[in-house]
């Protein structure tokens, strides 16, 4: 399993994950209910990540979101959604 992912929030999060199964790549979310936690916990700890099941989607997986952030940031504003990843 690797982390692809590193949301903001679980809305955003949760609407990747949806895409990435339709493209049949196998994944899930970590920290899903942790957000209730920040400032107890450090922001980091907390955020929505996605894992996927198989090591080997994990580049399919993080090409597919990378477009999906792009496509998202030349739509909107960027400063009202920002889409980031950690390795």
């Amino acid at each position: 399993m690797k982390r692809v992912f590193t949301g903001i929030n679980l809305a955003d999060t949760t609407h990747l994950k949806n895409l990435l199964e339709q493209s049949s790549i196998g994944c899930f979310i970590k920290n899903t209910y942790l957000g209730a936690a920040v400032g107890d916990l450090p922001v980091f700890d907390v955020s929505p990540e996605i894992w996927v099941f198989a090591d080997a989607h994990a580049a399919s997986a993080r090409h597919r979101i990378g477009l999906r952030c792009k496509t998202h940031a030349s739509t909107s504003n960027a400063s009202t959604t920002t889409y980031w990843s950690r390795k």
